[in-house]
């Protein structure tokens, strides 16, 4: 019979030498995008710059916000197109956009760190409405309960994925009106800019857009990374897979952990095979205009099949088929025959019908049936290549008429008590004729501004529907300046002349109204100095119901005399005391003769 020995009870059953591994084993489970994140600004892949003038607006926060040293904003000719293109240097926030993965959350957090600034980190998507977001920041924008007066610390609030409230109620607003007021600088992060909500955000804060590092750049940075892990990877797989993935570098590093695990070699030709279920999808990386500029090179056109044109056309289906329509003859063959012109045109207005049909009837069915007919086939028989499309005109176009038409309605308004007719006959017939009496009166001298006043008053027009809304709606293809014969002595003569007739009338109106409020207080009898003026009653709205004034006892006018004559003079007291008598009086004379009225009925 073997005997076996027993383990001792208080023996470990695990050795030291696995205990010795688990430290070991703990620490190569980080993952890599933790473990190699930035730890200073040298750690940093591209945007230097963008780096560097939001470091600068770190610096100079509390000067420019608390002390109120504002900067001065320097207007460089070609970097902004015009002063409301310049950067808001004395924003009380910052907004920070661009794709996701290329760093934009790692270096706030790096230059907190370095700026000695405590970040203190919320994600907008979790709070997406007015309420949450007051909530969350209400105390923290004032600084109260952080207590940066008692520690003399600095703090920095990071709003993440503010886009991911930008769908919700009342969420950005209730950002803006914190960021007004806050004492703390907010650091606001969004990957998609171009939300109409985020460019309302954009104007109160300053506005830094962050940009893909190129695929050289992070490629370097990678294979630092891989060397350390042991990971023997040349550089063209690098690059290779860098462009596959959008230059994600949040995404590289995940990918390149799990082809470590599995092997510590990686040549170029294992690398292609890899990355054909790893591809981004590109239609999340491309814009509109980069989506109509691939329908419009031709290279880019045939390579790709029908599910990838479908995808393409769907990044915005509204605004591609514009882009083609504006840019199709441009970016054509110049030996293109006209014939394939012609059938290009047919197709893009045959599209139009489609989009009608689709919006009317909520036929959306008929959306594959526009990609085809406006995008994809118009651009397989004409396209060759363009650099960049331009911006459709029709857009531009339509905004004007939007404008005059709203001024047409503001016209008809206006001369509705005076003319008969609908919209076209202001535009068409009375437009122009009304115009032409007025500046007739109103050329050469201003002799006859008077004249042109009486035509303006007579049709009801205000200096601001003669300068905008009378213009504009001429037809005036040259875009001349139908006002160049009036000299500017005229003009301002008319205006000082329309001002002082209507600021009078609007004076004896206020005036009115405020003798008619003087009347109420002294007990609703009219004052003998104001009698002209009520004699032209402005507010005909309340009406005095005059029995029921009769009804009323002595004594509560009396009350009402003592309780509002207090503070007074006593000749308003005497004035009041002769008005209560001739009341009294005319009471006394409508009961006798009431009283008259009834003995003759009981006699007869």
């Amino acid at each position: 019979m073997s005997s076996t020995k027993q383990p001792d009870q208080k023996t470990p059953l695990l050795s030291p030498k696995n205990d010795d591994k688990r430290p070991l084993n703990l620490k190569n489970t980080e993952l890599w995008t933790h473990k190699y994140a930035p730890k200073n600004m040298m750690n940093l892949i591209g945007n230097n710059e963008n780096i560097r003038k939001m470091s600068e607006w770190l610096k100079n926060w509390n000067s420019v916000i608390l002390k109120g040293d504002k900067q001065s904003i320097k207007f460089v000719p070609g970097k902004s197109s015009s002063w409301a293109n310049a950067p808001n240097l004395n924003a009380r926030a910052c907004l920070l956009s661009g794709p996701p993965g290329i760093g934009k959350t790692t270096s706030i957090r790096v230059l907190a760190k370095e700026l000695k600034y405590e970040l203190i980190e919320k994600n907008a998507s979790d709070v997406r409405n007015k309420a949450s977001i007051n909530i969350l920041l209400g105390d923290l924008k004032s600084n109260e309960l952080i207590g940066a007066g008692a520690l003399k610390r600095n703090f920095v609030i990071l709003m993440d994925e503010v886009d991911g409230m930008s769908s919700d109620r009342g969420g950005c607003q209730a950002l803006i009106e914190i960021i007004k007021t806050t004492k703390v600088p907010i650091i606001c992060i969004c990957n998609d800019r171009s939300h109409p909500k985020m460019r309302t955000l954009a104007n109160h804060c300053y506005d830094i857009r962050f940009q893909k590092p190129n695929k050289q750049t992070i490629a370097k940075r990678i294979a630092d990374i891989c060397n350390k892990e042991g990971l023997n990877i040349d550089m063209n797989s690098l690059e290779l897979l860098c462009e596959s993935l959008g230059n994600d570098i949040r995404q590289i590093l995940n990918v390149l952990e799990l082809m470590q695990k599995r092997s510590k070699t990686v040549k170029f030709y294992d690398m292609k095979e890899k990355i054909q279920g790893l591809k981004k999808d590109e239609t999340g990386m491309l814009s509109n205009f980069d989506a109509a500029s691939k329908f419009l090179n031709r290279n880019e056109h045939k390579n790709r099949d029908m599910r990838e044109k479908m995808d393409l056309f769907f990044i915005d289906y509204d605004l591609i088929p514009l882009l083609i329509q504006e840019n199709y003859l441009m970016a054509c063959n110049r030996d293109i025959s006209l014939d394939l012109l012609a059938k290009t045109s047919e197709l893009i207005a045959f599209g139009d019908v489609i989009s009608n049909s689709i919006r009317r009837n909520n036929e959306w069915g008929l959306m594959p049936s526009l990609a085809f007919a406006s995008t994809i086939y118009p651009t397989f028989l004409s396209s060759n290549m363009i650099p960049f499309p331009k911006f459709p005109e029709f857009l531009g176009k339509n905004s004007s008429q939007r404008k005059i038409i709203r001024e047409i309605k503001e016209l008809k308004v206006a001369l509705g008590g005076v003319i008969t007719g609908d919209r076209n006959a202001v535009k068409f017939e009375y437009s122009e004729g009304i115009l032409a009496l007025i500046l007739e009166n109103l050329a050469g001298d201003n002799t006859k501004v008077d004249l042109a006043l009486k035509v303006m008053e007579e049709y009801r027009i205000t200096p601001e529907l003669l300068k905008e809304n009378l213009i504009d709606v001429q037809f005036n293809p040259k875009k001349l300046d139908l006002l160049h014969e009036i000299t500017t002595q005229t003009k301002s003569s008319l205006t000082k002349m329309y001002n002082k007739m209507h600021k009078d009338t609007f004076r004896q109106k206020k005036t009115g109204v405020v003798k008619k409020k003087e009347e109420e207080e002294i007990g609703g009898m009219k004052d003998p100095l104001y009698e002209e003026v009520d004699e032209g009653k402005v507010n005909e709205d309340v009406e005095i119901d005059e029995e029921d004034e009769k009804e009323k006892d002595d004594t509560e006018i009396e009350e009402e005399g003592k309780s509002k004559g207090k503070g007074k003079k006593k000749g308003d007291i005497s004035k009041k005391g002769d008005i209560s008598k001739k009341a009294d009086i005319s009471k006394k004379s409508d009961n006798s003769k009431k009283g008259d009225i009834s003995k003759k009925g009981k006699k007869k």
